[in-house]
């Protein structure tokens, strides 16, 4: 039975991929821990891209929504930040 999945139909090469898209995810983790305001700044100017003329607006949802992640993992303990 064919199920359209090509590649990834087999399991070793399914494995590798999701392998290699975890570690890919893992490194963008620590440099978005590393420099978060150079990741805000990029995440900001990537979510202008889906706006015309780009239109890009999935980079857009993606953008905002790791955007609001960030944000989520840099608040206080308490859900407060420290004002003043």
């Amino acid at each position: 039975m064919n199920t359209g999945l090509g590649l990834l139909s087999d399991p070793a090469m399914h494995a590798a991929v999701n392998q290699r898209l975890s570690r890919i995810a893992r490194q963008t983790v620590a440099l978005a821990r590393t420099w978060p305001r150079t990741t805000a700044l990029l995440l900001g100017l990537a979510s202008a891209t889906g706006f015309a003329p780009l239109g890009l607006w999935p980079v857009t949802l993606l953008a905002l929504a790791l955007l609001i992640l960030q944000i989520a993992e840099d608040r206080a303990p308490n859900g407060f930040d420290d004002i003043g």
